[in-house]
């Protein structure tokens, strides 16, 4: 009798206006477009992105709300990055997953040799477009 009554209450609870939990996944995702051949300052671009993303919003990367990308553009089924993000060479590209808001970040070429400045590029575009998703 007394796990009818349990069964019954929590049945009923189901039906009083308790949130459900919303859909889960990733608020912004950040790309770094890669081709098959890797040359030092390419492989730089990932370390420094990795890196900035990884010091900068380790929060959100466990919680899922900001993901990091790693696409090698040369792969037929990832083409289609080309054009939707306007990609003209290796690049690092911040957007929401809704695809309203996203930015290349063309200014890694000028700031990979300043690891700091990089990491800081890489930081504050990133925290913009979070703020924007939210």
């Amino acid at each position: 009798m007394k796990k009818i009554l349990i069964v019954l209450m929590l049945f009923s609870l189901s039906f009083i206006g308790v949130p459900k939990a919303e859909a889960t996944g990733p608020k912004v995702i950040a790309y770094y477009f890669h081709g098959n051949f890797r040359c030092p300052t390419c492989r730089k671009f990932e370390a420094y992105t990795t890196e900035a993303l990884q010091s900068g919003f380790a929060k959100e990367l466990a919680d899922g709300t900001l993901r990091l990308a790693v696409i090698n553009i040369d792969k037929s089924e990832n083409e289609h990055f080309v054009k939707d993000f306007q990609l003209t060479t290796r690049s690092v590209v911040v957007a929401s997953a809704d695809g309203k808001h996203w930015k290349r970040l063309d200014e890694i070429w000028q700031r990979v040799g300043n690891h700091d400045d990089f990491v800081k590029y890489i930081q504050a575009e990133t925290a913009a477009l979070l703020d924007k998703a939210q």
